[in-house]
């Protein structure tokens, strides 16, 4: 009865670890398709890449379709770092790595264009995020 019971509890722990390992791959596999495709857009295209830092600078005299380029890019970003926050709110991530995460993100936010794009797509992103966010700017010091 004990072994059978020793089994039983090692196979019940064996099925945790195997589903964490799971949603370890899924969330890594789920950020590497989010990612890459913003990231290279930026590094392999010198006029994307122009746009991208003219939206940050809060350029005025960026066109309609390159200020909703810029828009789309940044909120590509936002999503990508609130995908993070989530899998390190559901355990799969890692909060170092957050922690991280968070100087980028509260440089590209301490910009003109940063903040004008979450003063406009603020409702996009659940509070818990939004609580980050603040959490976030009021811990950085700019160089």
């Amino acid at each position: 009865i004990i072994a059978a019971t020793a089994t039983v509890v090692a196979l019940i722990y064996l099925a945790i670890q195997v589903r964490s390992a799971t949603a370890a791959m899924k969330a890594d596999s789920r950020r590497a398709e989010q990612y890459l495709p913003y990231a290279t857009s930026i590094i392999e295209n010198a006029e994307v890449a122009r746009i991208f830092l003219a939206g940050l600078s809060g350029e005025p005299k960026l066109s309609p379709e390159d200020s909703a380029r810029f828009h789309f890019l940044f909120g590509q970003y936002l999503g990508i770092e609130a995908a993070y926050f989530d899998e390190v709110r559901y355990g799969v991530g890692s909060e170092e790595i957050l922690v991280n995460r968070g100087v980028q993100l509260a440089r590209l936010l301490s910009t003109s264009g940063g903040k004008r794009h979450l003063k406009l797509y603020r409702q996009a992103h659940s509070k818990e995020f939004l609580d980050h966010i603040e959490r976030v700017l009021m811990n950085f010091h700019a160089p």
